[in-house]
């Protein structure tokens, strides 16, 4: 990393601006503007740093010609040759060299990539024989532990089907093979029991019976007519049913060690052996064979399912995003290529760093000992989100084995009003404690409020048990906060100057899209209009099949149109012969 240079960005700190100015001085130094990549991880991102560059080439600033001595005209010249750059995300640039280095690669030029949203559906239809054989072994201790996807909304629970999904992305994002993932199983497996301890055969059900049935006996002889102590007769009853019968979770015996009744009555000392005999679960032997059988199980079924999913892709030329990285990743170990890109590149810039996963880490270090410089930026309060297998570990071991003049830390805040940046830093100061040091923190602000501005922080409490009831007071909140707009005075981006509230000026953040639809039909029945993202036509059901169709009356040889079809066509959304007999009749089509 001797040639690396790590800018740690916190949101509204100019970030886009300083990623614009580096490529003008690299372009003002003599460097061409094809000669830089940037990676992003989204299009808009990276359509947004492509036109900050090019408007700046083309109308270069009086700061920029007067502190570089460059002429206008020759950096309007240079921005001709903006297209031929690698900017654009992770998998656009991937992409690109797999195209162009097909050869090497042992790929055809013309790839079928999946689309990020459908390679989750196509997974589950390539590997559900392998998630068929394993149901039943399988189904029995996953319903005791309570991760057979049984439940419903808030009460869902957990599906290991999900596990084993979730096991292959990331083995695959991590550059791991199936043979990797069956020697994880017993780590996984002697880590949990290390934690639960020991087995006993004191723990048993039949344990746990009578000490409810002893539970059940005094607390009912007791004359305690509170809602408290009627809650724990009913669990009593319904958890002695599930156990008697067979049925029982072993989140049961956590409800058990945590039942109370009234105290004032004494119902709730009647509950005192069984909560500590149901404390003791983690010691049942049941319980252990129930985690080693699920642990063991969920990890060979992933490593079978990677291979089977490998063997579908490669069966029907399909690739997804893990696998341009990892065929990118092996092409960078060849020496003409190599050679080819030390004189096609000479800088590599990596946008929001923190989301980077440990497969994209290696290619970005590899592309970095290929060129002059690296620039990576990122925020390490921001590495939250677990984008695509991102490790937000990645950002803090970098910051750690950097020297300090390769570490740059923008300092301050060019969005926010004071207010809101001293608010931040208060909070996240505390928050990130011991974490991430004060200085990439806190953040200075530089934006001057206006006199006549009132605060900019406000608190409201929603009230309703529901969230119908709470979008609908949120709405009606909004709505007097517009009515009342001239009490809230905010700077129009135009003029600079100061005008009341509209519509357009709210921003509401929602956990789910499907919140951001609640919210949004709230506000509509107060008549306040309200716009969210719903997604694509083209990426609706009809939309789908239909440019299937016509690129399979095109080509009967496109195996993604093909895969499109199998999974949206009534009747045949889990038969993959339905699709092998396409893949090989083409007039079945």
């Amino acid at each position: 990393m001797h040639n690396l240079k790590l800018i740690s960005a916190s949101a509204g700190s100019g970030k886009t601006y300083s990623l614009t100015r580096m490529v003008l001085d690299e372009v003002a130094s003599g460097t061409a503007p094809d000669r830089i990549m940037a990676v992003t991880f989204t299009n808009k991102a990276a359509a947004e740093l492509t036109e900050r560059i090019r408007q700046k080439l083309v109308q270069p600033d009086e700061e920029t010609i007067r502190d570089r001595n460059i002429d206008p005209m020759e950096m309007r010249s240079q921005a001709a040759s903006l297209s031929d750059a690698y900017i654009g995300t992770v998998n656009s640039i991937c992409a690109r060299l797999l195209r162009e280095f097909a050869f090497e690669a042992g790929l055809s030029p013309s790839i079928d990539i999946l689309p990020e949203e459908e390679a989750g559906r196509l997974f589950l239809l390539a590997v559900s024989r392998q998630i068929g054989e394993f149901h039943p072994r399988l189904a029995g201790p996953a319903r005791r532990l309570g991760r057979d996807g049984g439940g419903s909304g808030f009460q869902q629970r957990p599906d290991w089907k999900k596990d084993v999904q979730k096991i292959v992305d990331l083995a695959r994002a991590n550059g791991l093979s199936a043979s990797d993932i069956h020697s994880m199983a017993k780590e996984s497996l002697d880590g949990l029991v290390e934690m639960l301890g020991r087995p006993s055969k004191t723990v048993s059900d039949q344990g746990l019976l009578d000490h409810l049935e002893q539970a059940l006996g005094s607390i009912q002889k007791i004359d305690d007519a509170t809602g408290t102590t009627a809650k724990a007769i009913t669990s009593l009853r319904r958890c002695h049913h599930a156990v008697s019968h067979g049925y029982a979770l072993w989140s049961d015996w956590s409800t058990m060690a945590g039942l109370s009744a009234g105290k004032r009555s004494g119902a709730d000392a009647c509950l005192d052996e069984l909560r500590d005999y149901a404390l003791r679960v983690q010691h049942h032997p049941d319980l252990h064979r129930d985690v080693e059988t699920l642990i063991e199980g969920v990890f060979e079924c992933a490593a079978d399912a990677m291979d089977a999913f490998d063997a579908y892709k490669g069966a029907n030329g399909l690739m997804d995003f893990v696998d341009q990285e990892s065929k990118v990743l092996a092409l960078l170990d060849h020496p003409a290529v190599c050679q080819r890109l030390r004189e096609r590149i000479d800088l590599v810039m990596v946008d929001e760093f923190q989301d980077t996963s440990p497969i994209q880490m290696a290619l970005f270090a590899k592309l970095g000992g290929l060129v002059n410089r690296s620039v990576w930026v990122g925020d390490q309060k921001q590495a939250i989100y677990g984008f695509r297998g991102a490790d937000p570990q990645l950002m803090d071991e970098v910051i750690a084995r950097v020297n300090d003049d390769q570490l740059d830390v923008l300092e301050h805040s060019w969005r926010s009003r004071p207010e809101l940046v001293r608010f931040a830093n208060t909070l996240f100061e505390k928050a990130f404690a011991g974490l991430i040091s004060p200085e990439r923190v806190r953040l200075t602000p530089q934006r001057v409020d206006h006199h006549e501005q009132g605060g900019a922080l406000g608190l409201w409490h929603l009230h309703g048990s529901r969230k119908e009831l709470r979008f609908a007071a949120l709405a009606e909140g909004i709505g007097r906060l517009l009515r009342g707009a001239g009490l809230w005075r905010v700077e129009d981006r135009e003029t600079g100057e100061l005008r009341s509230l509209k519509a357009n000026d709210i921003a509401v953040l929602c956990r789910t899209n499907g919140h951001c639809a609640e919210v949004a039909e709230a506000l509509g029945r107060h008549g306040i209009p309200a716009s969210y993202g719903r997604g694509s036509l083209f990426a609706s059901p009809v939309c789908v099949v239909a440019l299937a169709g016509m690129r399979l009356l095109l080509d009967c040889d496109d195996r993604l149109a093909l895969t499109e079809l199998a999974r949206y066509l009534p009747g045949h959304t889990s038969a993959s012969g339905w699709l092998n007999t396409l893949v090989h009749d083409p007039d079945a089509a």
